[in-house]
């Protein structure tokens, strides 16, 4: 978990984004945001021969949230029966194509979203800080030589009595460790049940939500540590569009007749459910297998909304080493990192987007952004 103050964190990034351009041989320049036009001062201004970027830098830091919101799950239900119909025309004449039952009232519309609170990124991590602390100023095991690793599903919190035994389950599973992990026995794993699996009184399905516990040691030095697994969850759109439509505040209104003065947004990824990298990969399965992802209702949406932004880089800092496979990677981990940018453009300004790439040289990929909202014939 990460300790640095977020104001921190966020100039370190923009001070990343400068770095990261300046590898292209732009030139930087600060833009004073205390001035009386402050409303329309992004971040950077780069130039490099007859070129401006504007660029505002924006960081995520609480990008996952317990569940879809209603959005999305209609969303996720039109794109399924897209991939379904699709499926289907390509069946011979003739031959039905089979569904469960469940799926397919789910296909149809007949199973409504249920409401319900959607736990965001920001209160989970929250939880993690405050275990986290209770565990390692403990004056039972505060001083156990040992490392616990907890991995939550689904940003569940325990709240209440469900909180304090979790805790105190977890203080018992350290002194068991105490008492147990001795000569070759060194590890050890385990589970706490927050809720069974059933079947409800409706119809519905309730699921299982554990804990999955492991615990390490004794190590020589006498401190307890923990650390977590982060489980699954789904993207906080919400949060995303809203630093989107932020950063947009800041920058100029430039004409998008000029291919000299472009504006762009940084955005980089505190989140630890929202890694850009995992974004693009997930991106290019979906369409290789032809399904509807994420990545328009996270990024390219704004190019519709937004004319005049030439480009949405995401960033992130990435090992300046190169390595051959995952396992020289474990075994010599990286310690040197350079900022790298993929960069979405505006599938709309394809001149502007021929001037960042023919300026934009160093640790870049780049992606045309999507113009169209995927669905928009199904919601015709």
């Amino acid at each position: 978990m990460n300790d640095i103050p977020l104001d921190k964190i966020t100039a370190q990034n923009e001070d990343f984004t400068r770095d990261w351009f300046e590898l292209s041989d732009f030139h930087s320049e600060r833009l004073d945001k205390k001035g009386k036009n402050k409303q329309k001062t992004p971040d950077w201004k780069f130039q490099k021969n007859d070129v401006t970027v504007f660029c505002e830098v924006k960081t995520v830091f609480s990008g996952g949230q317990q569940r879809l919101t209603r959005e999305q799950y209609e969303r996720q239900r039109l794109a399924d029966n897209k991939q379904i119909d699709a499926f289907a025309k390509r069946l011979p004449a003739g031959q039905p194509l089979i569904v469960p039952k469940d799926y397919f009232e789910y296909l149809q519309g007949k199973k409504a979203y249920t409401d319900g609170p959607n736990r965001k990124e920001q209160e989970f991590q929250n939880f993690l800080y405050k275990l986290k602390d209770l565990l390692e100023s403990d004056g039972d095991i505060r001083f156990a030589p040992f490392h616990i690793t907890i991995g939550i599903g689904g940003l569940f919190v325990p709240i209440g009595e469900v909180y304090i035994d979790f805790c105190q389950w977890l203080k018992g599973y350290v002194l068991w460790a105490q008492q147990n992990h001795v000569g070759a026995r060194n590890y050890s794993n385990s589970a706490y049940i927050f809720q069974h699996a059933e079947i409800l009184k409706d119809g519905s399905h309730q699921p299982e939500i554990e804990a999955f516990v492991q615990m390490s040691g004794p190590y020589t030095e006498d401190r307890l540590h923990v650390g977590f697994i982060q489980g699954g969850a789904t993207y906080h759109e919400q949060k995303v569009s809203a630093t989107i439509n932020e950063a947009m505040r800041q920058l100029p209104l430039v004409s998008v007749s000029d291919t000299n003065s472009i504006a762009t947004i940084a955005l980089w990824s505190e989140s630890s459910y929202l890694r850009f990298s995992q974004v693009l990969i997930d991106d290019a399965i979906d369409k290789q297998l032809g399904r509807i992802g994420p990545r328009y209702y996270l990024f390219d949406w704004a190019f519709s909304k937004y004319p005049h932004l030439a480009a949405i880089i995401l960033c992130e800092q990435r090992p300046i080493k190169k390595y051959e496979n995952l396992l020289d990677f474990m075994i010599d981990p990286p310690t040197e990192f350079a900022p790298a940018g993929c960069v979405i453009t505006n599938p709309s300004l394809p001149n502007h987007a021929e001037v960042l790439r023919q300026n934009i040289l160093q640790n870049c990929t780049f992606i045309k952004g999507t113009e169209n909202d995927p669905l928009s014939d199904r919601n015709s």
